[in-house]
């Protein structure tokens, strides 16, 4: 369902608040179910190399369109996000300011 990754709220293209498009839609990824894996992982499929942290949910603001339940599972070593375990936790998706 995904049509594409980005990170935005930030001035340097590698670094940001996770973005993800479905059907053409792009909304934020809920950080309470995002970890150092899953960033590994987004940024290699962007070009960045290696995710050096995970800002706590919040801090890079809130965003503009849905907040995405999704929970990728991500052992760190897959390509693309694409590959990665994804379960949907349910509505609501999580608390405002965690994006």
């Amino acid at each position: 369902a995904y049509t594409g990754f980005r990170l935005g709220n930030s001035s340097w293209r590698c670094s940001g608040r996770v973005e993800v498009a479905v059907r053409g839609t792009w909304g934020s990824v809920c950080a309470s179910e995002w970890d150092l894996a899953d960033a590994h992982v987004l940024c290699r499929q962007l070009g960045c190399g290696r995710a050096l942290s995970v800002p706590p949910g919040g801090s890079l603001g809130s965003g503009e369109g849905p907040l995405w339940p999704d929970a990728f599972g991500c052992s760190g070593s897959e390509r693309h996000l694409g590959q990665c375990p994804v379960a949907v936790l349910g509505q609501p998706p999580c608390a405002p300011g965690n994006a």
